[in-house]
């Protein structure tokens, strides 16, 4: 946002996931933007505008992590930097047709990082192809990623989990993030009244009235889903849509965008409320775009979850990502 590049300073020194990526070898070949304050699935902003989606032109390309999706996606880079709160790689990953990964929470640092929720915050990657993802990956982790998984697969339909409890997880999801997002920037955005616009601005508006008793609340509800969550699932990996739907038009309605949202949220928020890593990688084309395939695996695991996801896309051939067009730098 313009008003908040003007209140801060610029930083003078690179975040250490960068740092580390260059280190290794790698060159920037640009800034991306991203949802106000990070706060978004949709992949708007409007000061700076939506970049395209490059697998359905007409769409919204998701979001938060929408410029670096977008730049891979289209092949400007060959690798996104991004982060991942509440689906924020997983989504637009889904949308275009993407690799992306969730990582560990905890392990990839965080210096550096403009905070949104810290309890769920994460740094991750996009990659049009999966062996850089895995590279990138084994770069990023702050100590080598020794978990095995199960030979389990389950969806969803074989967890004792209904609907009304993803619904219920997503909801305690939300009211955490909330409380965190505005104990992080609620100073800042009382400071400069209209600087935010649009549904970054309606939910900061809605996250402002949540006090700690609902907070309280919301964690009482995540500890005991995510607890069974784990029980059930212990080191198997859960294989579940990567979004409930194929990206929105840029045409939608907020009310429509919201409700997309809400319905993404009840499957993006297992991952985060209980710190899995997730794989997503392309799986279905529809007629309205394609819808991606998550994997979630247990903490630790990030390595081996990429290449079981490897090994499922060899075998499906409408989920061989492109491998052309890579521009080195």
């Amino acid at each position: 946002m313009p008003a908040y590049e003007r209140s801060v300073p610029a930083a003078t020194e690179h975040s250490a996931a960068v740092a580390r990526l260059l280190n290794s070898g790698a060159h920037i070949r640009g800034i991306a933007r991203t949802d106000q304050f990070a706060y978004s699935m949709a992949g708007d902003n409007q000061h700076y505008g939506t970049p395209p989606n490059a697998a359905v032109p007409a769409a919204l390309p998701g979001g938060s992590s929408s410029g670096p999706a977008s730049a891979v996606a289209h092949g400007d880079a060959d690798l996104g930097l991004a982060t991942d709160t509440a689906g924020s790689i997983r989504t637009p990953a889904s949308y275009q047709g993407l690799w992306g990964l969730r990582s560990t929470h905890g392990s990839i640092s965080t210096r550096g990082l403009l905070a949104l929720a810290p309890d769920f915050d994460t740094i991750g990657l996009l990659s049009r192809d999966p062996d850089l993802l895995a590279l990138a990956t084994t770069t990023l982790l702050d100590a080598r990623s020794t978990t095995d998984i199960g030979s389990g697969m389950p969806t969803l339909d074989d967890l004792d989990i209904d609907d009304g409890e993803l619904a219920r997880l997503a909801e305690a999801f939300r009211v955490h993030q909330a409380f965190q997002a505005w104990s992080v920037h609620g100073d800042w955005i009382t400071a400069h009244p209209g600087a935010l616009e649009g549904s970054a601005a309606a939910r900061f508006a809605v996250a402002a009235a949540i006090d700690a008793d609902d907070d309280a609340r919301a964690l009482d509800e995540l500890a005991a889903l995510a607890a069974q969550f784990d029980e059930q699932l212990g080191d198997d990996v859960l294989d579940i849509p990567a979004a409930a739907t194929a990206a929105p038009r840029r045409w939608a309605s907020d009310a429509e965008v919201e409700k997309t949202r809400t319905a993404t949220l009840q499957l993006t928020a297992i991952a985060a409320a209980t710190g899995r890593p997730a794989v997503t990688f392309p799986d279905r084309e529809t007629s309205d775009g394609p819808i991606g395939r998550s994997l979630v695996g247990p903490r630790g695991s990030d390595t081996a979850l990429i290449a079981r996801a490897i090994e499922l896309a060899s075998a499906s051939p409408a989920a061989t990502p492109d491998q052309g067009g890579f521009s080195r730098c």
